[in-house]
């Protein structure tokens, strides 16, 4: 019996690939990816959720599915504290730390394949470096790693620098990107890799950032360089580039608090996640279940299900003795603990995992781990 194990308290990508309960929320997150097929103009979408509602769990989501779209290059990240030295040079380190360059490599190579220097012959100084550069990493050349720590904002030395060799050039690839201006140029040579190399227009990148309160937590002026920046990417990308900037609070005004006014008119859709009711959470509790593969027929057969009906609901309400803060977070944080507690229990008496747990079995477990429990759930919110 629950295996698979259905409850987790980290998101998981892999997990992301299920939707359970709430689905008017699934119902807004289609809408929004159905909008994105229809029109390919660059927009923002910000999604504010109270803490624990499923926010990074949404974003992985509607990353898995158009990740798997052929002409998409989608990306998930989360703002790390952004408290020292230039905040776009840790967000745009941040972008690249796992961004797939090897895809944007590939993609040049493939049109390239003889030859890098026509790719030195046209474009901006930065955009042709980072083609040229993405051209060695899809062609597996000398310095290959060396050009991929440079596009990842790494520290390149001299010495390393000198391994990469650029058709035409006797300069080098010099220290990588260092200030803000930096990154914007070799950010804005990646977007244009992704959205218009080779056809213009011919395909498109979606950006999630997570966490972009921490935006809201820099003086004015570290917080107009950040949303300046995005503002003048996305001028520069008029199509194919979506960006999602995520925030955990549930006020909409943060998103006010956070983003300059001209990155703020830039928004065109928002999405909130808020408590879910009593109700929500049962749906959701029983969903999540089934959905691992402990199918009954009906959803709540008592002879299949391995949960009795009246321990779904102690389980719920236990999530959230207060009836205002009740989230995905808290019931797997309960459901996690308790029912690992009760089947650990049977198996030291050498009672069977097979049956359904019980009401008073979960109680007894909840006051054999009231202290664990309530210090967990203090800190989710």
């Amino acid at each position: 019996m629950l295996d698979p194990w259905p409850f987790a308290t980290v998101p998981n990508r892999d997990r992301a690939e299920l939707w359970v309960g709430r689905p008017e929320a699934l119902r807004r997150l289609d809408g929004l990816l159905a909008s994105w097929r229809r029109r390919k103009a660059a927009d923002i979408s910000v999604f504010w959720a109270d803490f624990g509602q499923g926010k990074t769990h949404a974003l992985l989501h509607m990353l898995n599915v158009v990740a798997s779209q052929p002409t998409v290059v989608a990306h998930y990240l989360q703002l790390p504290p952004l408290t020292t030295g230039s905040p776009f040079v840790a967000v745009y380190r941040q972008v690249l730390r796992d961004f797939p360059i090897d895809a944007l490599a590939k993609r040049v190579f493939e049109q390239n394949p003889g030859s890098p220097v026509d790719l030195g012959r046209s474009g901006a100084p930065g955009e042709r470096l980072v083609r040229q550069l993405l051209w060695i990493i899809g062609a597996h050349g000398p310095g290959m790693d060396v050009a991929e720590r440079w596009l990842r904002g790494d520290k390149v030395s001299t010495s390393d620098a000198s391994r990469v060799a650029l058709p035409g050039s006797s300069s080098g690839i010099g220290s990588s990107p260092a200030t803000a201006q930096d990154c914007q140029n070799v950010l804005d040579a990646l977007l244009g890799v992704a959205i218009d190399f080779p056809a213009d227009g011919a395909a498109e990148l979606v950006l999630f950032v997570d966490e972009f309160q921490r935006v809201g937590e820099l003086d004015h002026r570290k917080r107009a360089e950040v949303c300046d920046s995005l503002h003048l990417l996305m001028n520069r990308h008029p199509q194919g580039f979506h960006l999602v900037l995520a925030f955990a609070g549930g006020l909409p005004e943060i998103v006010g608090q956070v983003l300059t006014g001209d990155l703020q008119s830039r928004v065109s859709t928002r999405l909130d996640l808020h408590p879910m009711t009593v109700a929500q959470g049962k749906d959701y509790f029983v969903d999540l279940v089934n959905a691992y593969g402990h199918k009954s027929n009906p959803p709540m057969d008592p002879a299949q299900f391995p949960f009795a009906p009246d321990a779904v609901d102690l389980l719920v309400s236990l999530a959230d003795p207060t009836g205002d803060l009740l989230s995905p977070r808290r019931i797997n944080i309960t459901a996690d603990l308790l029912a690992n507690e009760v089947l650990t229990e049977r198996a030291g008496q050498g009672l069977s995992a097979d049956l359904p747990i019980t009401r008073d079995e979960l109680l007894m477990a909840r006051d054999r781990l009231s202290d664990v429990l309530d210090q967990t759930l203090a800190v989710v919110d």
